[in-house]
């Protein structure tokens, strides 16, 4: 009973951690991916002859 409950708490803790991991990096991947839209889109815009 004990090796099923260890196995069962490190399989729990592996889901949390990958869980955070993985959010930790679509947070940090959207944030850069909002700056990089915000500095191609203001390029674009003062490239464009007036």
């Amino acid at each position: 009973m004990d090796m099923i409950k260890s196995g069962l708490g490190a399989t729990i803790a592996v889901l949390v951690v990958s869980i955070a991991v993985s959010g930790v990096l679509h947070v940090a991947l959207s944030q850069h991916r909002t700056e990089a839209n915000a500095a191609v889109s203001g390029e674009i815009t003062s490239s464009i002859p007036r």
